[in-house]
């Protein structure tokens, strides 16, 4: 079960084993739920669905056209004053409900047709010298090599002249996925596929000590 079908049949309303067996595995999916389920609810509201009283076609047209509808010939005489409210009050209502179906639905859409999730994760914690930071690695295969993406918490900025460094490795081989100062979110590219260099972790080191040198380890992933 790809993305797509999975937040199609949750948007339904759908609960199965292969459900659940996708959000166990796919962090995109499980951090989308609340919106999906937010959207499903609001989408059962009848007041989204409303249909519009009879005759609010012409009333429409009266009113972009700054014409008088005259009533129905049984229907008791009514005011301009009281029409025109009548007709103002109704366009508002009739639009707001479109409106509102229009926004949930996009929102279904947006939700739908989102990128796939990650073919990979990884949670990291601090080592001795960041005891309280984590971060949350996920990596996208590409056919140039893997595209990633990183979420640290308890983790500031770089001190100035230093900078973190995020490593994938084999043993004592070490490939750099690239270096970066503000660890809140970090989106990177490296050469290479995790499956071929399955550690993950961080560096923190001086500016001058070049890209392609790996300092201490600040965090580590832990071991699944």
């Amino acid at each position: 079960m790809n993305c797509q079908d999975a937040r199609a049949a949750i948007l339904e309303g759908e609960t199965s084993g292969a459900i659940s067996s996708h959000l166990a595995g796919c962090v995109a999916c499980r951090r989308s739920l609340g919106a999906i389920e937010s959207i499903r609810s609001d989408l059962t509201s009848e007041s989204v669905w409303a249909e519009p009283p009879a005759g609010l076609g012409d009333d429409i047209v009266a009113a972009i056209t700054g014409t008088e509808r005259p009533p129905a010939v049984d229907a008791a005489p009514v005011s301009i004053s009281s029409w025109k409210s009548w007709t103002t009050r109704s366009v508002v209502i009739m639009f707001g409900s479109v409106a509102a179906a229009l926004v949930l639905l996009v929102g279904a859409f947006s939700m739908l047709t989102r990128a796939p999730g990650p073919d990979w994760e990884v949670a990291m914690v601090g080592t001795l010298v960041a005891p309280s930071a984590t971060a949350v690695v996920a990596g996208w295969n590409t056919d140039a090599g893997t595209r990633v993406v990183l979420e640290a918490s308890n983790l500031g900025p770089a001190p100035e002249g230093f900078v973190y460094q995020l490593w994938l490795s084999r043993g004592s081989d070490h490939v750099s996925a690239g270096t970066f100062t503000d660890p809140s979110r970090v989106v990177l590219t490296v050469g290479v596929a995790r499956k071929n260099y399955p550690d993950v972790w961080i560096s923190l080191q001086p500016i001058t000590t070049g890209a392609g040198n790996a300092g201490p380890a600040l965090l580590r992933m832990i071991d699944t």
